[in-house]
């Protein structure tokens, strides 16, 4: 962050952005007034929970909850494939990688999901009115300098990747009609200015450069830092193509305005709870689909770890299907009985590839065979006083039947050989 850089770390802003923000471009590092060296944040600190994405060249998320970061929307539409969010802690690094974006339909806001848990609570966004007048505190991984000598989009001394901290006023909470959209707007006042909308005086201001996309805007509110904006662009006022610089403007989406849609979208308890991996409000045969497809693919994305072992196995189908579901291998339509009902979807879909749950699969190959028909065999009868149900926790694989089913493998395979 560079504290006296006026050039507003504007994000990638889409077409309609760019006309209400007069040609605003992606938000960098912080520009300061003083020396970039002194904003420079050394954990542990209170901006611990801002960390780096490694897209668009280097940018900014900030954490909202211990599997979850706010950013800038643009900032998910360039990089890698391979994203990550890093944390710079005090006793080192923690890499997180991309598992899903959720990204706002219209406005420049994207959740992401991580792939494990920070054990981090992350930050609090701030639900409060009065924005205007008050002394934000800005942070993000952009480019820095100062206000006399920015650059383009921030100076090259100084390029992307460090973590940086200011100050400035926010002068303004407005609607936007022309992109329907919730701004807090920061000008970066010359310390000897004072100011068109009020200044923080000498050595005070920062403004946001390239990289400070999805970076924040706090507030401390009674000693608590409150998440108050992301940044998202800024608006090069004399159009020299140099920014920030005194006299240029910096955008935030306005957090409070968007708390609903946030909080909407991250669930009270994460799925290593629940189970409801795809966060659609119910557990049911689309989440043990995905948690098998998981698990055919190497098990690397630890919302899927319902055991709590680090890892996702054959063992976390177990505990999904017979704990968390309470229900039994071999029950198709989920009915908690594994019955002729059960069968007769085996035999319709025996043979084929490509099959979930509700087809017939039971342990995850993607294939309805007779390693399926044991498993549904094992636990016929299972929920409606027939016995207990089979625990297998394999993941993908076979399972052989108890004597007691094999009678019902012997009804089954005539059954499957006239439904084919």
């Amino acid at each position: 962050m560079k504290r006296r850089t006026r050039r507003a770390h504007a994000s990638w802003v889409s077409v309609v952005c760019a006309a209400v923000l007069a040609a605003a471009t992606p938000a960098g590092a912080i520009v300061v007034c003083d020396d970039p060296a002194l904003h420079e944040v050394t954990p542990p600190s209170d901006y611990d929970m801002v960390g780096y994405v490694n897209a668009t060249g280097g940018a900014t998320a900030v954490l909202v909850d211990p599997w979850w970061v706010l950013t800038a929307g643009h900032v998910t539409d360039f990089g890698t494939e391979n994203k990550t969010f890093t944390l710079h802690l005090e006793d080192g690094s923690v890499v997180c990688a991309w598992a899903d974006v959720r990204r706002h339909s219209s406005i420049d806001l994207a959740l992401i999901r991580l792939d494990r848990d920070t054990e981090l609570a992350g930050y609090t966004m701030y639900t409060g009115t009065g924005e205007e007048g008050e002394e934000g505190i800005l942070v993000g991984y952009g480019m820095s300098g100062t206000g006399t000598n920015p650059g383009e989009g921030g100076n090259p001394d100084y390029p992307r990747g460090t973590k940086r901290y200011g100050y400035n006023r926010i002068d303004s909470a407005y609607y936007s009609s022309l992109d329907q959209t919730h701004y807090l707007r920061m000008d970066f006042d010359d310390p000897d200015s004072s100011g068109p909308f009020g200044t923080l005086g000498v050595d005070k201001e920062v403004m946001i450069a390239l990289g400070d996309s999805g970076g924040a805007t706090f507030l401390d509110v009674g000693g608590t830092l409150k998440l108050a904006g992301i940044h998202v662009g800024y608006k090069d006022m004399d159009g020299d193509g140099i920014w920030p610089e005194y006299g240029d403007r910096g955008y935030d989406v306005r957090v409070r305005s968007y708390t609903g849609w946030v909080n909407g979208l991250i669930p009270d308890q994460p799925a290593t709870v629940t189970g409801d991996f795809n966060i659609d409000g119910v557990t049911d045969d689309a989440d043990i689909d995905q948690l098998h497809e998981q698990i055919r693919t190497g098990g690397t994305d630890l919302w899927h770890d319902v055991t709590g072992d680090d890892t996702v196995t054959g063992a976390d189908a177990t505990q999904l299907i017979t704990g968390i579901m309470g229900t039994y291998f071999g029950d198709a339509n989920l009915d908690y009985v594994v019955d002729v009902l059960d069968l007769a979807v085996v035999a319709n879909n025996f043979g084929l590839s490509e099959q979930g749950w509700s087809d017939g699969d039971f342990n995850g190959d993607a294939v309805v065979d007779v390693l399926d028909l044991a498993r549904l065999a094992n636990n016929f009868g299972s929920g409606d006083g027939g016995g207990e149900a089979l625990v297998v926790d394999d993941g993908p694989g076979g399972t052989i039947p108890e004597p007691a089913s094999a009678a019902i493998l012997l009804i089954g395979l005539p059954l499957l050989r006239r439904r084919r």
